[in-house]
C-alpha cells in the first residue's frame, strides 16, 4: 500500500519542478548579445515586431551555401550589436516553415530579408562579414547624410567602405536628392555638405556649384555633375555611376551589370597582371567618359574561365574586345586591326562605331544565357538533387537487373542440378540391373 503522505509531496515536488522549469525556460526573443537569432513559425512575427532593424537569413539546412554564410553571420553579430541603431541577424530554416518562406518569396537559398520597422527589403548586398556590416549600417541610417565641415565628410569617407558610390551634394539642397536616394538606398551612400571650403573643391574636383560630385573610392574615379536637377537628367547621372568609369567584371558584381541595362564594352583579357592588360585598361578608362552609353568593364580569363568560354574562346588568341548585351548576344567586329598596344584604342572606337550603326557581326553565345552564372543557388542544388537521383535511379535498376540475372542464373542451376542427380540415379539403377521402371516398381512395394 503506497504512503498517502509520501504521494502528496512527491506530487509538490514535481509540480514545483514544472514551475521552475517554466520560469527558467530561455526566452527566444530575450536581449540580444551578439548571437544570431534562431526563430520558428510561433516567434518570427514577434521578433519583426519587437526589433526595427533585423536581417532574417531564409535558410536549408543541406544547403552549401547556407553553411559558408553562417560563421559570416555569426562574426558580423558581434559588431552589429553595438550598432547605433541596433541591428539583430537572425535566422530561420525555410524548409521547415515553408509558410513563411512562401510569405515572403523565398526561391533560393539563402535568401536574406532585412526588415525596417516591419517592413522587408530583399538584401542582395555583400556577404563576407566586415562588408555585410558596412551595408546593413548604410540600410539602418539616414536616406541622406547631412554633413558639416570637411572633417566630417573625410570621417564618413573613411568609415563607409568602399562597398557603395558616394554621391556628394555641395550647395545641393537636400529635397533635390531625397527621392534618387529613398530609390537606390541599396546601391550607394548619398550625402549633403551645409558648408565647404575651397579646399573641398580641389580635393574632389569641382570648380563651381551647386554641384552633386560621385566618388569610387577603390579605383579612385570621381565626376561631377552640375545639372540640371530637375525631370531625369540627375537620375541618370546617378544610374550610370554606381559602377565606375571601368571595373572589373565579376561573379560577384555581374548583377549590376545586368541592372544597369545598358550595352557592356567587354574586355576579355588573358591576365589582367600583364603588362599588356594595363594598357588596355588605360584605354579603356580614356574612352569611357566619351560612351556614355556603353559599361566599360574588364573580365580575367584566368580568374573565370567558364565565363569566358561563353564567347567561344577556346583556341582564340587574348586579348579580345566584344559589345555584350548582357544576355545571350554579343557583338564583334569585322575591322582588320589587332586589339594590342597602340592599337587598342582605335579598336574600341571601330568597335563601338559599327555597334552603333548596326554593322557589328552579333554571335549567340555558347549554352544557355550568361545570366545562368547568377541563378540561384537553390537552382544549382535541385540540378544537383536531380543528378544525384537519377544517379541513384540508375544504380538501383542495375543492381536489380543484376540481382535478377543472379537469381535467373542460380534458377537455371538448380534445375540443371536435378537433371544431373535424376540422371544420376537412373544410371545408378541401370548399372545394378534395374531398369526406371523396376526402380518405381520396388518403392511403390516398399510403400504398400
Amino acid at each position: 500500500m503506497w504512503n498517502r503522505p509520501l504521494l502528496i509531496l512527491a506530487a509538490k515536488f514535481l509540480l514545483a519542478l514544472r514551475v521552475l522549469g517554466q520560469v527558467s525556460a530561455p526566452d527566444p526573443l530575450q536581449e540580444v548579445r551578439g548571437e544570431v537569432l534562431e526563430l520558428t513559425d510561433s516567434t518570427f512575427d514577434a521578433a519583426i515586431a519587437k526589433y526595427d532593424h533585423i536581417l532574417v537569413d531564409f535558410y536549408a539546412p543541406w544547403c552549401g551555401h547556407c553553411k559558408q554564410l553562417s560563421p559570416e553571420l555569426d562574426a558580423a553579430a558581434w559588431t552589429l550589436e553595438k550598432n547605433t541603431p541596433s541591428i539583430v541577424l537572425a535566422k530561420i530554416n525555410a524548409e521547415k516553415y515553408t509558410g513563411l518562406a512562401s510569405k515572403y518569396k523565398v526561391s533560393a537559398y539563402p535568401a536574406l530579408r532585412f526588415f525596417i520597422n516591419g517592413f522587408p527589403t530583399d538584401y542582395n548586398g555583400p556577404r563576407k562579414a566586415a562588408s555585410l556590416v558596412l551595408h546593413l549600417q548604410k540600410l539602418a541610417g539616414p536616406d541622406v547624410t547631412v554633413l558639416k565641415t570637411n572633417s566630417e565628410l573625410e570621417e564618413f569617407i573613411l568609415t563607409s567602405g568602399n562597398s557603395f558610390p558616394v554621391f556628394i551634394g555641395f550647395g545641393v539642397q537636400i529635397s533635390m536628392i531625397l527621392e534618387l536616394a529613398q530609390q537606390y538606398k541599396n546601391k550607394a551612400w548619398f550625402v549633403v555638405m551645409e558648408s565647404f571650403s575651397v579646399k573641398a573643391m580641389v580635393d574632389y574636383n569641382f570648380d563651381r556649384h551647386p554641384a552633386i560630385v560621385v566618388l569610387h573610392q577603390e579605383s579612385g574615379e570621381q565626376e561631377a555633375f552640375y545639372g540640371p536637377f530637375e525631370g531625369n537628367d540627375l537620375a541618370q547621372f546617378v544610374r550610370q555611376n554606381f559602377l565606375p568609369l571601368v571595373t572589373s567584371l565579376t561573379f560577384d558584381n555581374l548583377k549590376l551589370f545586368k541592372e544597369d541595362g545598358r550595352p557592356i564594352a567587354l574586355a576579355i583579357l588573358k591576365d589582367t597582371l600583364l603588362d599588356q592588360s594595363a594598357s588596355i585598361i588605360k584605354e579603356m578608362k580614356a574612352a569611357a567618359p566619351a560612351n556614355r552609353a556603353f559599361v566599360f568593364a574588364y573580365v580575367d580569363a584566368v580568374k573565370w574561365p567558364e565565363f569566358v568560354e561563353s564567347f567561344h574562346t577556346r583556341g582564340s588568341t587574348f586579348p579580345r574586345f566584344v559589345i555584350w548585351n548582357g544576355d545571350s548576344d554579343y557583338f564583334v567586329t569585322t575591322t582588320p586591326l589587332a586589339f594590342t598596344g597602340e592599337q587598342s584604342g582605335l579598336y574600341m572606337t571601330e568597335v563601338l562605331q559599327e555597334y552603333n550603326e548596326g554593322k557589328a557581326i552579333r554571335h549567340k553565345i555558347k549554352g544557355p544565357s550568361l545570366m545562368g552564372f547568377v541563378t540561384s543557388n537553390l537552382g544549382l542544388t535541385v540540378a544537383y538533387a536531380l543528378i544525384l537521383i537519377v544517379v541513384t535511379v540508375v544504380f538501383f535498376q542495375n543492381h536489380s537487373v543484376s540481382n535478377t540475372d543472379k537469381g535467373k542464373h542460380e534458377l537455371t542451376m538448380t534445375e540443371d542440378k536435378k537433371d544431373e542427380l535424376s540422371s544420376n540415379d537412373s544410371s545408378k539403377a541401370t548399372d545394378s540391373g534395374m531398369s526406371s521402371g523396376d526402380l518405381t516398381s520396388s518403392v511403390d512395394t516398399e510403400e504398400s
